[in-house]
């Protein structure tokens, strides 16, 4: 690994996610991070987009919950098995990280859709486009137009969910989960164990349907290990004044 900006903290502002508490990170720049590197990151519960790499450092909140499915395990639901039939028409190609502005316009719409939004090619292009580690992107088509696109990391052990984007125009689709299932399969394929999946919060309805792909582990902040049961810290939350 190359550090290219050693270990900062950002300074408190409101939390994005759920109303009350302040929010922190600490974070670094970093690039060349092998796949053992990133393995040894992930499952401290440090997130990653482009050189950035990541964790919540909040001064009095947990809530931030790292997820991950346990790949071998993993069998999709009757409801899940509903969207993979679906979606049976879709063409997935699986490459190394390239732009182009098609993809560039569904982030558009997608951040726009999901949290009115606008947003800056550089941005998108350093976080997605700038390879600090091992990376690819996968592409869903139907016959030849461009649907969705996930952003992943593979480790020796896991792949990595960085980002999900999807045209709004096909959301009966459920391209969001569909993604996380075609994702996990492609894991299982891989012969590897786990399956990130970013943060969750008990009280973020957005992020509730992390919690549907079972088995999973949660991280548990204070005691440092991946558990199956949602972590007592993070479900207690604490009175904000």
């Amino acid at each position: 690994m190359e550090v290219l900006l050693s270990q900062r903290k950002t300074a408190l502002e409101d939390c994005p996610y759920i109303s009350g508490p302040k929010s922190s990170n600490l974070y670094f720049l970093a690039r060349n991070v092998s796949s053992e590197e990133l393995e040894g990151l992930l499952s401290t519960g440090w997130r990653k987009f482009g050189p950035t790499y990541f964790k919540v450092n909040c001064p009095h909140c947990k809530a931030c919950t790292p997820i991950r499915i346990v790949v071998n395990d993993f069998s999709p639901s009757k409801g899940q098995r509903r969207i993979l039939k679906k979606n049976k028409d879709l063409i997935i190609k699986i490459k190394a990280p390239e732009y182009n502005d098609e993809i560039f316009s569904i982030y558009e719409k997608h951040s726009e859709m999901k949290f009115n939004q606008k947003v800056s090619k550089d941005e998108f292009l350093i976080t997605h486009f700038y390879n600090s580690t091992t990376s690819f992107q996968m592409e869903y088509y139907l016959k030849n137009r461009l649907l969705a696109i996930g952003f992943l990391d593979a480790s020796h052990q896991a792949l990595n969910s960085v980002y999900f984007i999807y045209d709004p125009e096909f959301s009966k689709r459920s391209l969001g989960r569909l993604g996380v299932l075609k994702e996990v399969e492609l894991a299982q394929q891989l012969n590897l164990k786990y399956y990130y999946l970013g943060y969750f919060i008990e009280e973020n309805d957005s992020m509730s349907y992390k919690k549907d792909f079972k088995p999973h582990e949660y991280y548990d902040w204070g005691n440092e290990f991946w558990t199956k049961e949602y972590p007592l810290t993070c479900r207690t939350m604490p009175k904000f004044t």
